[in-house]
């Protein structure tokens, strides 16, 4: 064999040898393909078999098939009992002055009796608000004896009686201004109590205030008859003097919140003695 031939049988030999490699090397890619096929084939099979052996359990538990198929409780929200009222169980008379063909103070076109009416409806709504049962000696312009006042206080088992009035210097010479109250001549603790009770919460408001006094307006030696026959606590609130400007200016703006006061101070005495 010639140098020649040698030459060219080399060569197709490492020809032969290269294309058996790259055979080799395909075959090797191809069952490495083949194998990640069947593992991801394998994976896709277990998680199947997975899934169809948990849905055939919920179907054999009655109580996992109960507990997808009830929606979550609803919550109500917690009802609260309201606090109760300090007035609850207990009863006030408001007795509004004059009435009827008794006009008390006249001054201009001020009338004492139409003042008093409107004031003492003013303290029944707010004594209502707080919860008290409140019985009126009149709630209209009526005519009411005074000792018919009084009899309707005890009647209606009220604890407390609160009478209304306005003063003038026309009617009363030594008339005050501002607010006072009035206790029979003796004094009597519980109804110095009250007074001072109502006093105190008037002068949170825009009223001067004067001190509880004994007796009746003009004399200390007499007393208003609702004071001196009435058989529970009672006093009589002077709410401003008609002859005074500054009081009737004060009671024309401020009357609502006088009367917000009153009931206040009527409370805190009633709660004073429980």
């Amino acid at each position: 064999m010639s140098k020649q031939e040698r030459e060219n049988q080399e060569v197709r030999l490492a020809a032969r040898r290269k294309r058996e490699r790259q055979d080799f090397l395909l075959n090797i890619a191809a069952i490495g393909l083949m194998v990640a096929i069947a593992i991801v084939l394998i994976a896709v099979a277990v998680t199947g078999i997975k899934l169809k052996s948990g849905e055939a359990a919920k179907k054999d538990d009655p109580q996992k098939q109960t507990e997808q198929q009830t929606p979550p409780e609803q919550t109500t929200p917690e009802q609260t009992t309201p606090a109760p009222k300090p007035g609850e169980g207990h009863i006030v008379c408001i007795d509004a002055g004059h009435g009827g063909s008794d006009s008390g103070n006249t001054v201009g076109d001020r009338v004492e009796k139409t003042e008093n009416l409107e004031l003492a409806s003013l303290v029944k709504a707010s004594l209502e608000e707080l919860g008290y049962t409140v019985v009126m000696t009149r709630d209209d312009d009526s005519q009411v004896a005074l000792r018919d006042r009084t009899a309707a206080a005890a009647e209606g088992n009220a604890e407390v009686m609160v009478t209304l009035h306005r003063s003038s210097n026309e009617e009363y010479s030594r008339a005050d201004t501002g607010a006072t109250v009035y206790v029979r001549k003796d004094g009597p603790e519980d109804a110095t109590a009250l007074g001072n009770s109502i006093l105190t919460a008037l002068g949170e408001t825009e009223i001067t205030v004067n001190d509880v006094k004994k007796g009746f307006i003009t004399s200390s030696n007499s007393d208003y008859t609702v004071n001196e026959v009435s058989t529970v606590t009672t006093c009589v609130v002077i709410v401003g003097n008609m002859s005074v400007e500054e009081d009737n200016n004060g009671y024309d703006v401020y009357k609502t919140q006088y009367a917000a006061a009153i009931a206040e101070g009527i409370s805190n005495y009633i709660e004073s003695l429980e």
